[in-house]
């Protein structure tokens, strides 16, 4: 786009071949949203939310004509809607940049803005069940199997902007995403969203994830130089690889086991948590069809010569009729320099930096939504760390959960995972979970001239941190093979920039405690 392109040549960019620019404003609230909110984006003149003289429709008005377009979303959009459309197209040869200096235009595309938020409440989390619903639902099912990727517009180009479900709206500053309680704008890069609708929770108030920090002992072979790969470096350079499990060593039957009876002690386990590179192959599928349950996990694929490694997050979540898997590639690579090879007592040459041997596949993040208040992302170790490229979509969305998976020490609220974790609990305020193996903490030694500041045998294999308290340091004790987080749901009320509340219906997962599995 260049410095002269107007209002109808950027939504023809957005919508080729579907006439955007024209008269009739679409149907469909998401493509409504994507059209205008892109255009305040693009432009900086969401900015214009907070200032004086811009005239807003007042939410009562907001609400009620978004519960009509809602309740009926296949037939013509609400007369208001349709005016601030017209009132967008007689602008269409205004110039981008100057969007800003026109406050009719502004005042348009921020009431278009919240008219298509209202009324996609419940998008891709799951409606009330009302027949007001209905329609709403069914016309948003139709567009996720026809795009297979869960992205919400319906007749835009999906690699130049994304409508996305969305969970938490900013408590601070002012982006774009302080404008909507229920749709994320995000205009693509290199990271490609997909949403996977699958309500398997829906009656669920409380959650118990079982955490198991295998393997509980790593062997300081089990990271070791690799055969390198065709990239030309350095010699200050090397590359490592892991493989912390024997070759055929399987493990299902032993989750099982320990499954039930963490099963026994909590009644319900929602979900099994494993760190990263802990699984192998499409283990994380048979253990779910073993415990009936879904299943978050690192797999990991040691590097042969001239063949890097895999390091990917796994998620399976069995059913009857339909199995839900997919795996997502760390984005990252690991970097070990020679503090972290002394600290985990590892057999590399400090002299020199290594660098993690996998493949790193196309940039990816899944979103699994489970009930009407609960959506889950996951990510690897670096990917927390290295937020880039991610960020943006995180932020955009706002998952209830983080999960990331690690092969890291001890998750201690001093270490970087911490710092990283209370960043997202900011904002957008996700909860976030970190799990590394208890080996891996127990190769953890404090460097020289450092001191300790756990206590002895105590095993800190997760951190907990959500926006409502401080980190909470998950503990694996003695003679113990995991542990058993128990949260709880809590209603918060959020407020959009122009005023709008969602009256306390955005829920937040707090931690209600953790026992020990033996």
């Amino acid at each position: 786009m260049s410095e002269g392109t107007t209002v109808a040549d950027y939504l023809d960019w957005l919508s080729p071949g579907c006439t955007a620019a024209s008269a009739t404003a679409p149907s469909w609230p998401p493509d409504v949203f994507a059209l205008a909110g892109a255009l305040l984006q693009r432009s900086g003149a969401y900015m214009s939310v907070i200032a004086e003289g811009v005239g807003r429709e007042n939410v009562a008005s907001i609400r009620t004509l978004s519960a009509a377009w809602h309740s009926d979303v296949r037939g013509d959009v609400p007369p208001k809607v349709a005016k601030w459309w017209k009132t967008v197209i007689a602008r269409k040869k205004h110039a981008i940049g100057e969007i800003g200096s026109a406050p009719e235009l502004v005042s348009a595309l921020l009431n278009l803005v919240a008219a298509a938020d209202e009324a996609s409440l419940g998008l891709g989390v799951g409606g009330s069940g009302k027949p007001s619903d209905a329609d709403f639902e069914d016309a948003w099912l139709e567009i996720l199997v026809d795009q297979n990727n869960g992205r919400s517009c319906s007749k835009l180009d999906v690699t130049r902007v994304v409508v996305l479900p969305k969970l938490h709206t900013p408590r601070s500053g002012i982006t774009m995403r302080s404008l909507t309680h229920n749709l994320a704008l995000y205009m693509p890069g290199e990271v490609v969203p997909h949403w996977h609708y699958f309500p398997r929770f829906e009656n669920r108030k409380d959650l118990n994830l079982l955490l198991l920090p295998w393997p509980l002992e790593i062997d300081a072979g089990a990271v070791r130089a690799s055969a390198g790969t065709n990239i030309a470096m350095p010699d200050r350079f090397g590359f490592f690889t892991c493989e912390l499990r024997k070759a055929g060593e399987s493990i299902v039957e032993h989750v099982r086991r320990v499954f039930e009876k963490a099963r026994k002690k909590a009644g319900i386990i929602d979900a099994i948590i494993f760190p990263e590179v802990a699984l192998v192959g499409d283990e994380y599928i048979d253990i779910a069809r073993s415990t009936d349950t879904l299943v978050i996990g690192g797999v990991g694929q040691h590097a042969l010569p001239g063949k890097p490694g895999r390091n990917e997050a796994a998620v399976a979540m069995p059913a009857s009729t339909y199995q839900l898997a997919w795996k997502q590639s760390k984005h990252h690579r690991w970097r070990l320099d020679e503090g972290q090879i002394q600290q985990y007592g590892l057999g590399l040459d400090k002299t020199r930096e290594w660098w993690e041997d996998i493949r790193l596949g196309p940039r990816e993040l899944n979103f699994l939504s489970l009930n009407d208040w609960l959506t889950i992302s996951v990510l690897i170790c670096e990917d927390l760390a290295r937020l880039d490229p991610v960020s943006d979509l995180v932020r955009s969305v706002g998952p209830n959960l983080v999960v990331t998976l690690l092969l890291d020490g001890p998750q201690l609220s001093t270490r970087w995972p911490a710092r990283y974790a209370t960043v997202l609990a900011d904002d957008p305020g996700s909860s976030v979970l970190t799990l590394t193996g208890a080996g891996m903490v127990d190769r953890s030694k404090p460097l020289s001239g450092t001191k300790s500041t756990t206590k002895k045998g105590d095993r800190v294999i997760g951190l907990w941190k959500d926006a409502k308290n401080p980190p909470t340091n998950i503990i694996l004790k003695p003679g113990s093979e995991g542990v058993i987080l128990r949260l709880k749901r809590d209603y918060f009320e959020e407020w959009t920039a122009d005023g709008r509340g969602d009256a306390g219906s955005t829920a937040y997962l707090l931690c209600n405690g953790f026992d020990q599995v033996k």
